[in-house]
């Protein structure tokens, strides 16, 4: 996950952003929402995501038995959510506590950033599909963020509490961690859903047209589904065992 792709969603003037849908005011909610993250705190966690994902990918692996599983069977909205339903968190050094929603908005900087990236080095109003994929699932890991709890850390629900003179109650970290984790889970099954869906549609497509490769249709179906052109390719390769076909 390049660094240099956050950097871009989080520091490109706002008014070079206007050739980009939804650009300027994702790019502001993002701002936003990050503010009083350091740069070097936000790559941190951006390595930390990196890390859930793959975590999330191995225990999907080990679940399934099926070592084949690549990463480019979801998208990595999906794999985060996956990591935070089962409660795999990674913290970069130096940071205690990171919120569920945080998670998110990174990852929706990092999307972002892929998306500005390709039209400053293409200079080009045409936007590929794999842009326009990009683009989707960084607003959707930004209304993610938007639904999750932006939970003070307990030593600050503490502090607050005794500086208005009040006895702290008994929400601690671990019922927390407990609502994160179920409002996790809730919008884990709900993405689950909306990927059935896409991955049905999908394969109907494929195998009601005729296409010269895979890859060639993978491309064209993905814009139509709000998928990766890699996480179609993959359907459409499963599809194919299933049905004992083989080659392109």
């Amino acid at each position: 996950m390049n660094s240099q792709h956050l950097r871009l969603a989080l520091t490109t003037p706002l008014e070079d952003l206007l050739g980009i849908p939804q650009g300027v005011q994702l790019a502001h909610n993002l701002r936003e929402g990050l503010d009083g993250i350091t740069p070097d705190q936000a790559v941190a966690i951006l390595r930390a995501i990196n890390g859930m994902i793959e975590s999330a990918l191995q225990a999907e692996r080990n679940a399934s038995g099926d070592e084949l599983i690549t990463r480019d069977e979801n998208r990595d909205v999906e794999w985060l959510m996956q990591a935070l339903a089962d409660e795999i968190h990674l913290l970069p050094a130096g940071q205690p506590h990171i919120p569920n929603h945080i998670y998110f908005l990174i990852l929706a900087a990092f999307k972002l950033g892929g998306v500005v990236e390709q039209r400053i080095s293409h200079k080009t109003t045409h936007f590929p599909a794999s842009a326009v994929a990009a683009l989707l699932e960084a607003q959707e890991a930004w209304a993610y963020a938007e639904l999750l709890p932006s939970a003070q850390p307990v030593t600050e629900t503490i502090e607050t509490a005794w500086n208005r003179g009040l006895t702290p109650d008994s929400f601690g970290s671990e019922d927390i961690k407990k609502l994160q984790s179920k409002q996790a889970k809730k919008a884990a099954d709900s993405r689950h859903q909306s990927n059935r869906i896409a991955k049905q549609r999908a394969l109907e497509l494929y195998f009601a047209t005729t296409h010269s490769t895979i890859d060639a249709a993978a491309a064209s179906i993905a814009s139509q589904v709000f998928r990766a052109p890699g996480t179609v390719r993959n359907w459409i390769f499963a599809a194919r065992r299933a049905r004992g076909m083989n080659g392109e």
